[in-house]
């Protein structure tokens, strides 16, 4: 399993607040038409250094689970890809 911290909106847009259903929705269908057909563009985002943790699976495991980490806007999703 892999982890987007707090939720994907915060990820994906940078934006960490509650969203109504429909907004999430808005925000998704967004998202998916944004990197459809793009796949290296969507790793190169999900592999930027303001959201990838670094480090082995386990240490980005490590590294969430301690103090507050898991409110920073981060993922180790980009371990899928490599």
């Amino acid at each position: 399993m892999y982890f987007n911290s707090c939720n994907l909106e915060h990820v994906l847009y940078n934006e960490l607040r509650e969203f109504s259903d429909e907004e999430k929705q808005a925000l998704s269908d967004d998202f998916a038409e944004k990197y459809e057909g793009k796949a290296e563009e969507f790793v190169e985002f999900i592999s930027a250094s303001d959201i990838a943790v670094l480090g082995t699976y386990q240490k980005t495991w490590d590294y969430i689970e301690k103090g507050n980490h898991s409110l920073n806007r981060s993922s180790n999703m980009h371990l899928i890809f490599e």
